[in-house]
């Protein structure tokens, strides 16, 4: 049941903080990145959870190109993630976009958990699961900015 195992990280990465012991820097045995490594048990997973808590939305193929994975993986974790109910999926014409889902606690306490896991990774880390989305035209607005 992966929301039990969501719950019962989340309580402990709680319990840490209330006893005032140090939050982790994402780095290192201990920290919150082996906290997300084993929450996830996969890599795909945790880029995909990594990607989703950077941006608002995004779309597997840009997901799968900025972690150098195959589409096939991406897509399967993220019908994982939203079978479980973490993830809200929404067509935008042909295309699917996937986003935490803001009316599920423990998605969003899990977005909290991943942000902070984000925030202590190294700028250009950081970069690295952050997508820009161009116009297509000149004069369009950009979207994601």
């Amino acid at each position: 049941m992966p929301g039990r195992r969501v719950h019962e990280t989340l309580k402990v990465v709680a319990i840490s903080r209330a006893r005032g012991r140090p939050r982790g820097t994402g780095r290192g045995r201990g920290g919150l990145e082996t906290v997300l490594s084993t929450l996830t048990g996969s890599k795909a997973a945790e880029g995909v959870l990594l990607a989703l808590a950077a941006n608002t939305e995004a779309y597997p193929g840009e997901i799968a190109k900025a972690l150098s994975l195959p589409p096939s993986a991406v897509l399967a974790q993220l019908r994982r993630f939203e079978e479980a109910e973490l993830f809200v999926r929404r067509n935008m014409g042909r295309t699917a976009l996937y986003a935490f889902n803001p009316r599920g606690t423990i998605g969003l306490r899990l977005k909290e958990l991943v942000t902070e896991v984000l925030m202590g990774l190294s700028p250009e880390e950081r970069m690295s699961f952050t997508f820009r989305r161009r116009p297509r035209t000149s004069g369009k607005e950009i979207i994601g900015e």
